[in-house]
């Protein structure tokens, strides 16, 4: 998705002290694109939605979203031991058929 897209969305309001506002030095504009992408990689941490739902609601492209996911110190994979061993033994079967 491009950056200046427009989709079919839903408008939530939440209030923010103005002094808030004032500490973080950024209009509103600036601070809802911050709580989107912030709410995008919870959302996507606790696999609540998927990395093109994540990156759509960050309004991001796929490429730039897993930048995102990188700076702010998270993993793109969020597997537990066990799918992992899953993907693993998967990775052997498919090279010894090879």
């Amino acid at each position: 998705m491009k950056e200046n897209e427009v989709m079919n969305s839903v408008k939530i309001e939440i209030a923010i002290p103005e002094d808030v506002m004032f500490a973080l030095n950024k209009n509103t504009r600036e601070l809802s694109e911050d709580v989107k992408k912030l709410l995008a990689i919870e959302l996507y941490n606790t696999n609540k939605l998927s990395l093109g739902k994540s990156s759509e609601l960050a309004n991001l492209c796929r490429e730039d979203f897993i930048k995102l996911l990188s700076q702010k110190g998270h993993s793109l994979f969020n597997w537990d031991s066990n799918e992992i061993k899953s993907e693993l033994d998967a990775l052997k079967k498919l090279s010894k058929e090879i």
